[in-house]
C-alpha cells in the first residue's frame, strides 16, 4: 500500500493517537481517524498545531517522517525513523565504533 502524506496547514488541530490511528480535530468539523501505519510524511505547517509525543513515537515506529515547517511554509525540521532504514542503523553505528584518532 503506498503511504499517505498529510499535510496539515489549513486550520488550527489537535493530533494524538488512540488505537493504532491519529485523529486529527478541528473546530467545527468531524474528527478524522487515519491509520498512523498508512502514513509515509505527516508535514505541519500551521502555527496553532497542537501534537502528542506519542503521535511522534507512534509515527516513527510505523517508518514514517515527520517535518515542522515554519511561518512561510518552510520545512525547518525533520524526525526520521532510526529502526525503519537498516543503512541508517549500520551508518550510526559505524560512527559509533570509530577510532579517537579517527573522528579527530
Amino acid at each position: 500500500m503506498t503511504k499517505r502524506i498529510l499535510d496539515i496547514a489549513d486550520a488550527p488541530a489537535r493530533l494524538r493517537v488512540s488505537s493504532g490511528c491519529v485523529i486529527i480535530q478541528k473546530e467545527n468539523e468531524a474528527d478524522v481517524r487515519i491509520a498512523i501505519e498508512d502514513i509515509g510524511v505527516l508535514i505541519v505547517s500551521h502555527p496553532r498545531v497542537s501534537y502528542s509525543q506519542s503521535v511522534l513515537a507512534q509515527l516513527a515506529e510505523n517508518g514514517g517522517v515527520f517535518v515542522a515547517c515554519d511561518s512561510s511554509s518552510l520545512p525547518v525540521g525533520m524526525l526520521l525513523p532510526l529502526s525503519g532504514n537498516h543503512i541508517q542503523v549500520s551508518r550510526y553505528a559505524a560512527q559509533v565504533a570509530t577510532t579517537l584518532p579517527t573522528k579527530k
